[in-house]
């Protein structure tokens, strides 16, 4: 079912998120933090000898990918850890009410039998105790006739 896909879908990105969480950064992570670095640092030299608006820009960029560098090398923090395992509780908890509602679209006969007749059509919405079909018990009926005999039968 669709909620069923949707819950799975959303179960496997909040695993996801924290796998790549709890796993830190990857060495290709750190290593494009460290060229932003470098590309801010370049970008500072250059207008050092510039403007002093051109300069303060130059220097938050430099600063920035300090920044973004240091948390990457840091790895997780405690707060992206709670956000992660929240997620993946959250998504765990859509799937099991999706598996919940699948579960609840299945009909159940109280016995053996044929389908007699069928209310309802594959799809269709249906009332909570509403008789989507009536069954025949098929294993003990007996046939009355008055001009059958046992030798006609066999």
């Amino acid at each position: 079912s669709l909620a069923m896909q949707q819950a799975t879908i959303a179960y496997e990105a909040a695993q996801a998120r924290y796998d790549d969480v709890m796993n830190g950064a990857t060495a290709a992570d750190i290593a494009s933090a460290g060229a932003s670095v470098r590309q801010a640092q370049v970008q500072l030299e250059t207008v050092q000898n510039s403007m002093p608006s051109d300069m303060a820009v130059a220097e938050a960029s430099v600063n920035q990918a300090k920044a973004q560098l240091d948390e990457l090398m840091a790895g997780a923090r405690s707060e992206d850890i709670a956000a992660a395992e929240a997620d993946v509780a959250a998504a765990t908890a859509a799937l099991q009410q999706a598996l919940v509602g699948l579960r609840n679209t299945e009909l159940r006969a109280p016995f053996t039998g044929v389908v007699a007749t069928l209310n309802a059509a594959v799809g269709e919405q249906v009332s909570p105790g509403a008789p989507v079909a009536q069954l025949a018990d098929v294993t003990a009926w007996e046939i009355e006739t008055s001009d059958l005999t046992e030798l006609d039968v066999v």
